[in-house]
């Protein structure tokens, strides 16, 4: 079974991406800022001209009507205006006429404005300087207010108000955020959206490897709907899976021909020690038993890695389990054990009857090695596609149980046998898409129980 493989914490494309755009407007930002800010404060014509045009809308909303009549009144937002003789700016509002109808300092202005009563001409607007002090200056312009023409003009003194950082506040947010926001936000969009949707295939192809099982010989990742980078670095562990697909499969083709070449040596042995009456030579024969079941025991883990499921067909497990225990009852009764078959609605599905009947035997097998004459070994089939074997003996002498399942793991290292036994059984499961479950029996000693899914997945009742 292929279980979840926990990935390293790492930042993803998206954020690397992402984070790098980011990176990149905001330089691009603070660059614009300061050639903006650059452009409009250095250049004192342009900040004075704007500066004017600013002040001027604000002194208009002091401007109304009453009785046909235009007044003004100071706005509050206008207050460093009306400081008297302290203040070092000045306005002075007049109507079409060119009657002053509100003033501060008005001096300050009329030296220098082209407004002058029978003049000809007035311009719209006008700027001039005081002195050659930075942001001494004066000018004018025409606005129109409530449906009259009215004039306004302002002069300052420096600016100990700070009243023209307003004004290049207002020129970086008009020149800078106002157009460069939403650009930065639909770049920042696009940008978020296309690296998704570009490594959507590089997801789908990691997905693929998570899928892949290893006993599937031609699982390959499929390089559809995906970029030519993508789909080169696909093909790449496509040939890498090859490779190591051909190591491994001469391993395992080294490791059976080499079991099947000790079979016949070890057969010799045994009928030529048979031959020889000495105790030493029936100790011999034991340990060249032992060897032949560890051969065998390999050549049945080969076959489950080479010809896994390829005799699949329909198993009736309740004819597996009276075939196999028919065949075990001679040496399970020399062994002076009992054992009991239990039969409960068994489920027949597509697996491998041979690799099923070998989990079987090798569950009753350890059950009977593993315990003292007169344990009762118990075989339960079913409900449904479920195999169990359990004993009355003394149960697993091991807290880590699950270390059983592995190739030459013993769960009492005093006993005979190599420790393939249940990994024999565990790779039958796998195979069969089913798990092996370990536990403590009722009778008091151990219990193996196997729910087979089926080399197909499809299975149904008897």
């Amino acid at each position: 079974m292929i279980g979840a493989r926990s990935r390293p914490s790492r930042r993803s494309m998206l954020w690397i991406v992402t984070s790098r755009i980011i990176a990149i407007a905001v330089v691009v930002v603070l660059l614009q800022l300061a050639q903006v800010a650059n452009d409009y404060y250095f250049d004192e014509a342009e900040l004075a001209k704007n500066f004017i045009e600013r002040e001027a809308a604000m002194l208009a909303k002091g401007v109304h009507t009453h009785a046909g009549e235009l007044q003004f009144a100071l706005p509050e937002v206008a207050a460093r205006y009306g400081r008297g003789e302290r203040s070092a700016y000045a306005f002075r509002v007049l109507d079409s006429r060119g009657n002053t109808i509100g003033a501060g300092q008005a001096s300050m202005v009329e030296q220098v404005s082209p407004w002058v009563p029978g003049a000809p001409n007035w311009p719209d607007k006008w700027l001039r300087r005081l002195d050659e002090r930075w942001l001494h200056v004066s000018g004018g312009q025409r606005m129109r207010v409530g449906g009259h023409d009215v004039r306004i003009e302002i002069a300052t003194r420096g600016d100990p108000d700070a009243a023209y950082w307003g004004v290049l506040a207002h020129e970086l947010t008009e020149h800078v955020t106002l157009p460069m926001g939403p650009l930065l936000l639909t770049i920042l969009f696009v940008t978020m959206f296309t690296v998704r949707r570009t490594l959507l295939p590089l997801a789908s192809a990691a997905e693929q490897a998570d899928a892949i099982d290893p006993r599937n010989p031609n699982a390959v990742l499929t390089p559809a709907n995906m970029t030519a980078e993508i789909a080169s670095f696909v093909a790449a562990v496509n040939r890498a899976l090859e490779r190591v697909r051909q190591i491994v499969q001469s391993q395992k083709m080294f490791l059976a021909n080499v079991a099947h070449e000790l079979r016949t040596p070890l057969s010799i042995m045994l009928l030529e020690l048979h031959k020889i009456d000495d105790p030493r030579a029936l100790r011999l024969q034991g340990d060249v038993r032992a060897m032949s079941r560890l051969v065998d025991q390999l050549l049945v883990l080969e076959r489950l890695e080479l010809v896994a499921g390829q005799d699949a067909s329909a198993v009736d497990l309740e004819e597996v389990a009276r075939a196999t225990l028919a065949r075990l009852a001679p040496w399970i009764a020399d062994q002076g054990d009992n054992v009991e078959l239990e039969v409960d609605s068994p489920g027949t599905f597509n697996g491998d009857r041979a690799a099923i009947a070998d989990a079987l035997r090798n569950l009753v097998e350890n059950a009977v090695k593993h315990s003292p004459a007169g344990t009762t070994v118990r075989v339960s089939v079913g409900p449904g596609p479920r195999l169990c074997v359990e004993d009355s003996g003394p149960g697993l002498a091991t807290g880590d149980v699950g270390s059983l399942m592995q190739p030459f793991q013993k769960g009492n290292p005093s006993t005979d046998g190599f420790g393939l036994g249940l990994a024999i059984v565990q790779k039958i499961a796998d195979l069969h898409r089913g798990k092996l479950a370990p536990g403590r029996s009722a009778l008091g000693g151990a219990r193996f129980e196997i729910c087979f899914e089926g080399l197909s997945g499809q299975f149904g009742a008897r």
